[in-house]
């Protein structure tokens, strides 16, 4: 008998799997969505289609060094090298244009 292989999914696909059918989400849903991020391992970050961020995982917050009150309703640019804002800019709007 052969045993099937099962891939392993990344933290990043498991994400866009659950996010990929999310149009507009109450507020009880993402609070639900953010509290299922705290238990992954790897540092995650929920920003809107402009790149605001709405929530970050305690993860992050450990790898940035700054308090989850301190970056919420910032863009997420602030956290990045000025020569990567232009190629994220784009990336977040090719990112939130996909059905």
């Amino acid at each position: 008998m052969k045993i099937p292989f099962i891939k392993k999914k990344s933290t990043k696909d498991i994400v866009e799997d659950i996010v990929e059918d999310i149009v507009d989400i109450n507020d009880t849903d993402f609070s639900q969505f953010t509290r299922s991020l705290t238990f992954f391992d790897d540092p995650m970050l929920v920003a809107n289609t402009h790149g605001i961020i709405l929530y970050i995982n305690r993860q992050l917050e450990n790898l940035l060094g700054y308090k989850v009150e301190e970056v919420i309703n910032n863009h997420v640019n602030i956290y990045l090298p000025n020569y990567k804002h232009e190629t994220h800019k784009e990336q977040i709007k090719k990112f939130s244009t996909q059905k």
